[in-house]
């Protein structure tokens, strides 16, 4: 039905009715229809309308829903969904959304509690973004880099909930635009299908930004009532007044057996792979201290032919706060010694972000070059480590941890410690 518009897909709908409309109803249903709803339509929608008939598909145009039942509480209903995930061995999820240009992207989702995610998006049948998720692996696809590395490992709960999160959010990440989004909205009730049916609909709406548009989004999650597993999911933006479809499942399968190859990337003709495995230190812990807000994990140091002191840390948040929210705030670095060695912190680090419970975990590596010095490339041996995770204009000025006492490990014989092999194909 690709390239059809809103009033030739209703068309062929009430044809496909069991009782076919007047002609002159039919007509004047059509033309209200159009008038009243987005230029796409969502799966529920051509459902309900094949199976239900002229008088169903009129009432949810206007926004009513004939098979409604009692009211849910809405926190209780979104939570499940998180909550039935980290039970469900796999999640396969087939979806479309559309950006603000009208351009369509087919999206497939899988996710194992092996440990196993993998991310694709499609852009007219053309491979166009990959994120592959192994327990020993991090792999990423944009034409025409793919980039592969070792990366902390995630446990089954982490991984199922990365897929959930991809198209819904995190929970916490729900529960704080309820509570700092002007305008934000959260409701949930009961529906009973045709055939008796029953299923349970929450309902989000936030202001949100959609490309160059500022206002409401609209998140209709459908999920089964006894086991709270997500059956459907649609996203709309409200533009010029009408709900515009931008996203929707036309799959959801739970438990079913993973496809060959899921974990493997054949790179297409013209991608350059680089891979590392620089990430393998965040298996490392050597001390962990905490702020108000944060976990702070200093889990390897390095030390270059030039003394240059190569940092790997990581901090989760307690409360919550959404990668985006932190993760662009540069963190603050200082290193102290006895021999009088400066450091002076660049102005660009590698961050790494990777779910952790309901929280989000960032990992960094930041390179401090050290000054000029006369004193001996070997010296100092150990130093005092203070690093302030989200300063101003970050959301927790002032928080931060000091490692004291940290020894310095011998000096490599390398200045680029991060080097990556490159492969072309």
């Amino acid at each position: 039905m690709k390239g059809e518009s809103v009033e030739e897909r209703l068309t062929q709908v009430f044809k496909r009715l069991r009782a076919p409309l007047d002609a002159g109803l039919e007509e004047r249903t059509v033309s209200a229809m159009v008038a009243s709803r987005p230029r796409r339509l969502s799966r529920r929608l051509r459902i309900t309308a094949i199976a239900a008939g002229a008088v169903a598909v009129v009432l949810l145009v206007l926004g009513l829903f004939p098979f409604s039942g009692k009211d849910l509480e809405p926190a209780q209903a979104f939570a499940r969904i998180y909550e039935a995930a980290g039970e469900a061995d796999t999640l396969h999820i087939i979806a479309r959304s559309w950006d603000s240009k009208n351009e369509e992207a087919e999206i497939e989702i899988w996710a194992s509690s092996e440990g196993i995610y993998r991310n694709e998006r499609y852009i007219d049948g053309v491979l166009s973004y990959l994120h592959l998720q192994t327990p020993t692996r991090y792999t990423t696809y944009a034409h025409p880099y793919l980039h592969e590395f070792a990366s902390p490992a995630l446990s089954g709960e982490e991984i199922m909930e990365l897929a959930l999160r991809t198209s819904l959010g995190t929970y916490d990440a729900i529960e704080k635009s309820l509570s700092y989004r002007e305008g934000a909205t959260i409701s949930a009730r009961r529906e009973w299908g045709l055939s008796g049916e029953e299923y349970d609909v929450v309902e989000m709406e936030h202001e949100t930004s959609w490309g160059p548009h500022t206002g409401l989004k609209k998140i209709i999650a459908t999920l089964e009532p006894e086991s709270g597993r997500l059956v459907s999911l649609e996203k709309y933006f409200l533009l010029d007044g009408s709900w515009e479809l931008i996203y929707e499942t036309e799959v959801v399968e739970w438990d079913v057996a993973l496809p060959t190859g899921i974990a493997t990337v054949e790179p297409p003709p013209g991608t350059t792979l680089r891979r590392g495995t620089w990430w393998r230190r965040t298996d490392n812990v050597l001390v962990t201290e905490e702020t108000e807000d944060w976990f702070v994990t200093l889990h390897a140091i390095d030390v270059n032919v030039n003394g240059d002191v190569y940092l790997t840390m990581s901090w989760v948040s307690k409360s919550g706060f959404d990668p985006g929210t932190y993760s662009g705030y540069f963190p603050v670095i200082r290193i102290a010694n006895d021999a009088g060695v400066a450091y002076e912190q660049p102005d660009s680090a590698s961050c790494i972000i990777r779910p952790r419970g309901s929280a989000q975990e960032c990992f960094w590596t930041i390179k401090m070059l050290r000054q000029e010095s006369k004193v001996a490339l070997d010296l100092p041996r150990t130093v005092d480590i203070t690093i302030e995770p989200a300063p101003d204009p970050g959301p927790t000025p002032g928080q931060k941890v000091t490692f004291p006492g940290i020894s310095l490990p011998p000096r490599q014989d390398a200045e680029d410690l991060q080097r990556r092999e490159v492969t072309e194909y």
